[in-house]
């Protein structure tokens, strides 16, 4: 399907810049940058993908059952006082 866009001078200097430099056609680098484009619109990360390196850097002991109970215990007897 025919489709046409309107390129900024720069965007359309750096385009024929990289056509010539990659050997390949305006048409061709457009479509190669729309499915680029496109599919990484579809592979959107995790929150858990996102935040890893941070993740990683501040891993915690998960809280046991006990020290729940304690820390929750806590927290009443400090709404309490109020």
């Amino acid at each position: 399907m025919p489709i046409s866009v309107r390129l900024p001078p720069r965007v359309e200097q750096k385009l024929a810049e990289y056509c010539v430099s990659h050997k390949v056609s305006r048409s061709e680098a457009v479509k190669q940058a729309l499915d680029r484009l496109l599919e990484a619109g579809a592979e959107k990360p995790s929150p858990w993908e996102l935040g890893a390196d941070i993740f990683a850097r501040h891993e915690r002991v998960k809280p046991t059952r006990t020290s729940r109970a304690t820390a929750s215990g806590c927290c009443a007897n400090a709404c309490r006082a109020r």
